[in-house]
């Protein structure tokens, strides 16, 4: 574990994990075809890249009772090695900065605090989706409808493998833990819109994470929620969710904001 005060340093190779996803920004063709050189790695891909020099900084107990934020400021693709740099900053906490050619990715990791607030979270039954519409007032809306996924040790395993995660401090502990993947949990947030907005593109523009507790592999995660905020930025339309995912004993595995840039289905 690296002590207070020390720098890291160390790179790893970029991978899209997700080529043949049903959102089309990881897709080359898709991608091309706005002018990026190829389908852009996923945030939550890039948010388990911060979250193994968290694993580096304060050992694997951070999976369980850590914090971590991260902003996304330009693309990353696939086979660009990205130098990963962490600092001390206030108190015990850690900025992560995942660069190439510039800043791609900025990170805050430190320890469990409490800043998400869980007011207002209703859990509720299914409704039939609605074609998400370009329309701040969706603010305020309650996603009662569950996201509900889990992943066993082969999914793991193959995240790692094709994320080029292999060999790093977050493999190992979340191996030897038993836990599900970072990744897989900040992504909910994306599953629980869907529940209620069907949308065609997404782009991940920032995220903020309170681990609360294990989250154990082959256990289903449930996660709901609310739009925190719904707003236009340079004529692009975002959403913020606020939301908590819990084991299948309600038990608390994370709380999340999450923030996305999106465009409706045709």
């Amino acid at each position: 574990m690296t002590r207070a005060g020390q720098r890291l340093q160390y790179r790893l190779v970029a991978r899209n994990d997700q080529p043949d996803s049903p959102n089309p920004i990881h897709r080359d063709d898709y991608a091309r075809s706005l002018g990026y050189p190829g389908g852009l790695v996923a945030g939550v891909t890039l948010y388990a890249y911060a979250s193994d020099a968290a694993v580096r900084l304060m050992g694997g107990d951070w999976l369980e009772h850590g914090y971590g934020e991260i902003h996304f400021r330009a693309p990353v693709f696939d086979s660009e090695e990205l130098t990963v740099v962490a600092e001390p900053i206030d108190g015990d906490d850690w900025r992560v900065n995942l660069l190439c050619d510039g800043l791609r990715a900025e990170a805050v990791v430190g320890p469990y605090r409490e800043s998400i607030r869980e007011d207002g979270l209703e859990r509720g039954s299914g409704v039939e989706p609605q074609t998400l519409a370009k329309d701040v007032s969706l603010k305020g809306e309650l996603l009662r409808t569950p996201d509900e996924r889990s992943m066993d040790r082969e999914g793991l395993d193959r995240f790692i493998a094709d994320s080029g995660l292999e060999g790093t401090p977050l493999a190992q502990e979340l191996r030897s833990r038993g836990l599900i993947s970072p990744n897989f949990i900040a992504g909910a947030p994306f599953h629980l819109l869907w529940r209620s907005h069907l949308y065609a593109v997404v782009i991940h523009t920032s995220s903020a994470t309170e681990w609360v507790g294990p989250a154990r592999l082959g256990e289903t995660l449930y996660t709901w929620g609310v739009v925190e905020d719904a707003f236009e930025k340079r004529g692009r339309f975002y959403i913020t969710q606020r939301v908590v995912t819990v084991d299948g004993a309600g038990n608390r595995v994370a709380r999340m904001l999450h923030t996305g840039t999106y465009e409706p289905t045709p």
